[in-house]
């Protein structure tokens, strides 16, 4: 086999993504406390606050239904409020984070970045650098629209990468 076709790569590609993901995924419920999509409703409810549940369910690629129920456990947990939206919709509700929400967002993104900071470790600063280059190319190269930015960021930390910095954003169409 030729390993200079590109399937190498891809494949080294493939691999390193399943760990950050798998890694990512396990520091940020223990963070939470909470499972499933919890962790990363919350970032985004801390990220766009008066998010509609709606608007919720499309960042997280899951269905209205499975959304509510995730906003009434969140609810339940005391880290989410509910409140009536200003649209015409009577059923439209805004969600915000309570005291005790915001603080547990703080736990999830400082174990994120600790367990992604770890993973980089074997770099040095100069390689890091170039490496967070690379992958800037790549995210702006991809095709997404503004409303792709909510799905792909959904887990960033806009004090570290704020929106005119963002490769997403940057270069949404």
């Amino acid at each position: 086999m030729d390993f200079n076709d590109g399937s190498r790569i891809a494949n080294i590609v493939g691999t390193f993504s399943l760990v950050v993901a798998d890694r990512q995924k396990a520091a940020t419920n223990a963070a939470a406390e909470l499972e499933a999509s919890a962790p990363t409703a919350l970032v985004t409810i801390f990220t766009y606050p008066g998010i509609s549940v709606s608007k919720l369910s499309d960042t997280l690629q899951q269905s209205h239904s499975g959304t509510v129920r995730l906003v009434d456990r969140l609810q339940n947990e005391g880290l989410v409020v509910r409140a009536r939206s200003n649209s015409d919709d009577a059923r439209a509700v805004t969600l915000t984070l309570t005291k005790s929400g915001q603080k547990r967002v703080q736990k999830v993104l400082k174990l994120r970045r600790d367990a992604l900071t770890k993973i980089l470790a074997p770099l040095s600063e100069q390689e890091r650098g170039e490496f967070c280059g690379l992958i800037e190319k790549i995210l702006s190269s991809l095709n997404h629209t503004v409303s792709d930015g909510y799905v792909i960021c959904r887990l960033c930390e806009l004090a570290v990468c704020p929106l005119e910095r963002c490769p997403v954003a940057r270069s949404a169409k």
